[in-house]
C-alpha cells in the first residue's frame, strides 16, 4: 500500500523517474534479468524502521523554467552530476552534493565557487527519512 506515487519526464530529457512513497517501512532490492530483459523491483514489508541519519546536501533555492536544466549543464562542467528534486507543493530545486560530514558540504560549496554564485549553493541538514523542502 502506498501513501503516494508520482510518474513523471525529466524536464532536461533524462527519461522517466518513478517515485514511490510507501505508507510503512519496506526493504527493496532492483536487479536486472538479461533473457528475457528487464527491470526487476523485488519488495518486501518488514517491521524494522531504518535509523535516520543527518546528511548535508548542497542545494538551490527554486529553479524556474529554464534554471533546472541550466543548472545541471552547469553541474557537468564542473565535473558533478547534479539532480533535480521537487517537494510536494512542486517547486524544483537541484542538488549538487550529498555529504556525511558539515564541514565536507562547506568545502564542496567552496569548489564549486562558480556554480555556487550563478545558482545560489547553500548547505542543508536533512535526515534521509525526511521529505526535501525548498529552502525560503
Amino acid at each position: 500500500r502506498m501513501l503516494s506515487g508520482l510518474d513523471l519526464f525529466d524536464p532536461c530529457g533524462g527519461g522517466q523517474f518513478l517515485t514511490l512513497v510507501p505508507s510503512r517501512p519496506l526493504e527493496y532490492r532492483i536487479f536486472t534479468i538479461l533473457n528475457p530483459a528487464r527491470l526487476v523491483i523485488d519488495v518486501r514489508p518488514t517491521k524494522t524502521v531504518p535509523t535516520d541519519k543527518v546528511r548535508y546536501f548542497l542545494r538551490t533555492l527554486p529553479l524556474y523554467g529554464d534554471q533546472a536544466c541550466a543548472f545541471k549543464k552547469a553541474a557537468l562542467k564542473e565535473g558533478i552530476t547534479g539532480r533535480l528534486l521537487t517537494d510536494a507543493s512542486g517547486n524544483t530545486f537541484g542538488e549538487a552534493g550529498v555529504f556525511d560530514r558539515p564541514e565536507d558540504a562547506f568545502g564542496a560549496k567552496t569548489r564549486l565557487k562558480e556554480l555556487g554564485e550563478r545558482f545560489s549553493l547553500m548547505v542543508k541538514a536533512r535526515g534521509i527519512m525526511e521529505t526535501p523542502e525548498v529552502l525560503p
